[in-house]
């Protein structure tokens, strides 16, 4: 259904708009939206130009992790996009290890 809107153009349609809010509930943020987080999506209505431009898709992540040394995949199972804020703890602690780790072994 949202597809069909998009390719339709009806992005001010109130199914559209509900529809919207259920995927990012589910995929974006799973918390109730930081202060910041909704600025930043009120933003996209003023000017959605990366927005609609961008075409990134899971594959460009593949040479980051194939090429970072001691790189390790970690999944945060209780987030979405959003983890930093679903899981800050979790989320820092990783983040500090290889930061750690690596500055470590330049030492």
């Amino acid at each position: 259904m949202i597809k069909k809107h998009q390719e339709e153009g009806k992005l001010e349609d109130p199914e559209y708009k509900a529809a919207v809010q259920v995927f990012y509930q589910k995929h974006v943020c799973r918390i109730p939206w930081p202060e910041h987080t909704l600025k930043s999506f009120a933003g996209l209505k003023e000017d959605a130009t990366v927005y609609k431009v961008i075409a990134v898709q899971d594959i460009c992540v593949s040479p980051l992790f194939d090429n970072i040394p001691k790189v390790k995949w970690v999944q945060m199972g209780e987030s979405s996009h959003l983890s930093f804020f679903e899981e800050p703890e979790r989320y820092f602690k990783v983040v500090s290890q290889f930061l750690t780790a690596e500055y470590s072994s330049t030492m």
